[in-house]
């Protein structure tokens, strides 16, 4: 009989998957848990995150936001990051691409 896998692992095995980006064979060999396990896993656990936190952190938009609001993420983007990585954005929005 097989033990079954742990929340505690399951979430494990998925935040290293999203952190490190590696093969579920690299996580099969660091966790112990085989890679088709870890196949099925990785969605479940998502699927469960997603479900769970969406009404908390996903806002339901009706069509496009007001440009004012957009502008008004896109300067607190470029605030916290402190970079120019937007600076394209700039030009798009002055030549009215948006």
């Amino acid at each position: 009989m097989r033990i079954a896998v742990s929340a505690k692992s399951r979430l494990e095995v998925t935040l290293r998957f999203l952190a490190t980006g590696e093969s579920f064979r690299s996580l099969m060999y660091a966790t112990r848990i085989h890679e088709t396990t870890i196949s099925m896993i990785v969605p479940e656990v998502l699927t469960a995150i997603v479900n769970n936190l969406k009404q908390t952190y996903l806002k339901r938009q009706e069509g496009n936001r007001p440009k004012d609001e957009a502008m008004a993420i896109r300067d607190e983007y470029k605030n916290y990051f402190n970079s120019t990585a937007v600076a394209w954005q700039d030009a798009a929005v002055q030549n009215h691409y948006f």
